[in-house]
């Protein structure tokens, strides 16, 4: 059943591949209308987010075998990835209604702050309540942030390409994770694990602050005129 499922979605995919649309005459590369590059700034923004998704499948890949290894049961752990489900469903909607409200920046530098914070929770606690909140919410941060950050980047490269850079992004961390986390708690254990998401983080953070400085002396001449604060 799962195979079919799965090779469905992968039809429906190939055949809304074909039945794209080609670029628009005169927007192909290096052609007089092709969309400009990505900005400089927007990097940062690319090295922020690809920090976020390392560390969130560095701690997820984890998470069970934590639990597990700690004595916490299967039934235990099993409630734990089914809370994760649950709770992740509220995420992207929250961060719908939020998202003229917060401002993105301020969203991705807290999303790294509570991302280590919860990581150093389910590394270094010794009881199930813990474990389980902490790893319950650890999806919902990546999935909150989402919106704030990719719609941040449609304002400032209209062209696009950034957001094309998505996948990039996202599968960085996933193609990365599993070696850095299985090599660090090999080594150092499962509370290693929470020094390297910190780690990680601090770059992160980095990025993300550098990034609100670039905004607030780039002049509005450099930048789309919309507004970049939301």
């Amino acid at each position: 059943s799962l195979f079919f499922a799965v090779g469905g979605m992968m039809a429906c995919a190939a055949a809304a591949a074909v039945a794209f649309p080609g670029a628009p005459a005169g927007v192909a590369e290096g052609g007089p209308h092709a969309p400009h590059r990505i900005p400089r700034v927007l990097w940062l923004m690319v090295l922020g987010v690809g920090c976020l998704a390392l560390n969130q499948n560095i701690m997820f890949s984890f998470l069970e075998r934590i639990g597990i290894v700690r004595g916490y049961g299967r039934e235990g752990v099993n409630g734990v990835l089914a809370a994760v489900g649950i709770v992740n469903l509220f995420a992207a909607p929250l961060a719908g209604v939020l998202q003229r409200r917060l401002p993105a920046v301020g969203v991705a530098l807290g999303a790294g702050v509570v991302q280590v914070a919860l990581a150093v929770t389910i590394t270094a606690s010794g009881g199930f309540v813990p474990y389980a909140v902490a790893g319950s919410l650890y999806a919902f941060v990546m999935i909150f942030a989402h919106p704030f950050l990719f719609g941040l980047t449609a304002r400032l490269d209209p062209s696009g390409r950034t957001n094309a850079l998505t996948p990039a992004m996202l599968m960085a961390g996933s193609a990365l994770a599993p070696a850095i986390a299985g090599t660090v708690a090999q080594r150092f254990g499962f509370g290693g694990l929470g020094v390297a998401v910190a780690a990680v983080g601090i770059v992160g953070f980095t990025s993300f602050a550098l990034l609100a400085r670039a905004l607030r002396r780039t002049t509005a001449s450099a930048l789309p005129s919309t507004p970049i604060a939301g």
